[in-house]
């Protein structure tokens, strides 16, 4: 008798032991893949750093829904780096050591991106820039990508544009002290010269600069036919009421400086041209979703590659899982991926394959297409 007891108290026990085995299993869900972020939310640059966060979470809100429970679902730890490198800097390194991140999205500004990515490169962690666009950016390791183009191309679109359909053979550069404007300005000058053009001035200035007129004088007073300006959207629309003060009657040429909502409807911007990469058409499944999703009325600049970036992260890492490795050669193998911004594909360096740029001229607090020689 006690023989039969112990054995069905053992059976009993391994059976109590078993089901919640199971039970637990049943009950469990796979631990999320850390994602991090980085970029302003605060500063000068916050409205589009938060257009680029809120599209992130547009992207990760979708994906989470689609994803079955027993499959890892993705957590993003947000960073406000503030456009600035040392900020960048300490964010990546406490998102790799701390949150255990297997893949960046960010930075926003081209400073952000510079400093933090050869931290990510040394940590085969894979970073994806959905605005970070200094021609440098190329050289910082396999690791590194981006969904917009280097700013190479943009200002050899602008060179070309003044040079042959402007036919502006003097040209003046004022550009911010800024990795994003300094590589802008400095494609820009190489190629405008090899067009035999001449530049007549070219001086930088600091993000806090407010006083322009010494340098705006500057320029009136040389050969200059043309200005090319490349900044931000705050320093523009000092830079136009400054240069109507003193009655500087030259053609202004930027970049994403003027292509933006307060700058365009501005009386002073009446006239101004600028160079912008060319995106598809507006995708309305997108736009109506993030209209809804963040309760705006319109969608900011750089919305539209954030939600690509995290897009073509989030679709990676589900078909790779959390191998930074194997995340990063999925990425490389990218070549015709289309997206609400574009069509994206990316070369050996993490840029994109190809870019197309247009160009608009400001009439009536409206952007104008102006056709050029391509």
């Amino acid at each position: 008798m006690k023989k039969i007891f112990i054995l069905f108290f053992t059976i009993f026990s391994s059976f109590l032991l078993y089901g919640c085995t199971n039970l637990n299993s049943l009950d469990s869900t796979p631990q999320p893949i850390h994602v991090g972020w980085i970029g302003p939310l605060s500063g000068d640059l916050a409205d589009i750093g938060k257009g680029v966060q809120e599209a992130v979470l547009l992207s990760q809100s979708e994906f989470n829904k689609k994803t079955p429970d027993r499959k890892p679902k993705i957590k993003i730890f947000f960073e406000d780096t503030k456009c600035d490198g040392k900020l960048s800097t300490n964010a990546v390194q406490k998102l790799i050591s701390q949150n255990k991140v297997i893949a960046i999205i960010g930075g926003g500004c081209s400073s952000e991106t510079l400093a933090a990515g050869p931290i990510a490169q040394s940590h085969n962690v894979v970073m994806i820039s959905p605005a970070s666009t200094a021609p440098s950016i190329s050289q910082l390791g396999n690791f590194i990508f981006r969904v917009v183009p280097s700013d190479s191309f943009r200002g050899k679109v602008a060179a070309s544009f003044i040079f042959a359909d402007l036919k502006k053979k003097h040209a003046a550069i004022l550009y911010e002290s800024s990795e994003y404007s300094n590589g802008i300005a400095s494609a820009f000058s190489s190629t405008y010269q090899k067009f035999s053009g001449e530049i007549t001035t070219q001086d930088s200035f600091l993000k806090e600069e407010k006083d322009f007129k010494t340098v705006l004088t500057k320029i009136k007073n040389s050969s200059a036919e043309v200005l090319f300006f490349s900044g931000y959207s705050d320093s523009a629309l000092l830079l136009l009421r400054q240069a109507k003060e003193i009655n500087l009657n030259i053609p202004i040429v930027g970049g994403d400086a003027f292509n933006d909502p307060l700058v365009i409807k501005n009386s002073l911007a009446e006239g101004v041209f600028f160079v912008t990469q060319r995106t598809a058409p507006i995708n309305e499944k997108f736009q109506n979703s993030f209209l809804e999703f963040t309760n705006r009325e319109s969608i900011p600049l750089f919305a539209a590659q954030g939600y690509d970036a995290a897009n073509i992260l989030f679709d990676k890492l589900q078909q790779t899982g959390p191998d930074p490795k194997k995340l990063q050669q999925a990425l490389s193998t990218i070549k015709n991926y289309t997206g609400v911004s574009g069509e994206i594909g990316f070369d050996k360096n993490g840029d994109m394959v190809t870019s197309q740029y247009d160009i608009f001229v400001i009439k009536n607090g409206k952007p104008n297409l102006f056709l050029y020689k391509n």
